[in-house]
């Protein structure tokens, strides 16, 4: 299975690639896959983050919106959110849901 994760619509894009073994060629892959969507959706990522075992890329929905990429440094857990967020506690703001998914 390939290591590389593209999800593409109007809703936004999502690049995410494990960097785990080969941190080099997972670099790689990553850097080409957001040229990719740069061309392709003409914008540059709203957000992005890496660690020693990932790299991941959060693009603008095609009129500028979008909640990007959100992390909790406290436990270097993220959440990015591709559409629109609907919570039971009315609360759909991206942070808010990182912390109660982590509480």
């Amino acid at each position: 299975m390939s290591p590389l994760h593209f999800c593409e619509s109007a809703l936004g894009n999502f690049v995410a690639i494990t960097a785990s073994p080969a941190l080099l060629a997972a670099e790689n892959l990553y850097r080409r896959a957001v040229a990719a969507a740069k061309a392709n959706a003409g914008q540059s990522p709203k957000s992005t983050i890496r660690n020693g075992w990932f790299l991941a890329a959060s693009f603008p929905r095609q009129n500028g919106a979008g909640p990007g990429i959100v992390t909790d440094i406290r436990t270097g857990s993220w959440l990015a959110v591709v559409g629109t967020c609907f919570h039971q506690s009315g609360n759909n703001d991206s942070d808010c849901l990182l912390r109660q998914y982590l509480t």
